[in-house]
């Protein structure tokens, strides 16, 4: 995660936490002369609402204007996560995982499988599919997508 990723993650925290609600993924691309803040949040039980998403990005953008962190202008996008979403960082897994959502895991032989994240470290990725646990070597995965559409 670069430091500025970083940064924002810091300052989302407070007001996350507040709100019952969790991070799943930050990011920032550049567009143009400004920048795109790419957030998905999610409610630690319950689905994310769209005024919940409202109300960060208000909050956040106060924070983000009081900051150095920008010296252009920028584009703030806060939303749910997605029902298609392809899985990066152990923070999407962790979410995955707890939110017990429906996977699909590619291996780079082009197998897929679906399931539900039981565990995963550093090295593998275990999915329950069925009363079935199947283990995946990290090296072997190709990507993990959310497979609840």
């Amino acid at each position: 995660m670069s430091s500025l990723c970083e940064a924002i993650d810091k300052m989302l925290q407070p007001i996350l936490q507040s709100k019952g609600l969790m991070l799943v993924d930050v990011s920032v691309k550049g567009l143009g002369r400004r920048k795109l803040i790419d957030i998905a949040i999610d409610g630690l039980t319950d689905n994310v609402t769209i005024g919940e998403c409202e109300e960060v990005s208000r909050l956040l953008s106060v924070e983000l204007d009081a900051s150095n962190l920008f010296s252009g202008a920028f584009v703030l996008e806060v939303s749910s996560p997605g029902l298609d979403r392809t899985i990066k960082t152990d923070r999407e897994l962790a979410w995955a995982s707890s939110k017990k959502k429906r996977i699909k895991l590619f291996t780079k032989d082009g197998e897929i499988f679906e399931g539900i994240i039981k565990e995963f470290s550093e090295k593998k990725v275990k999915i329950l599919e069925g009363g079935n646990e199947f283990d995946f070597s990290r090296e072997n995965i190709n990507r993990i997508k959310i497979n609840e559409v």
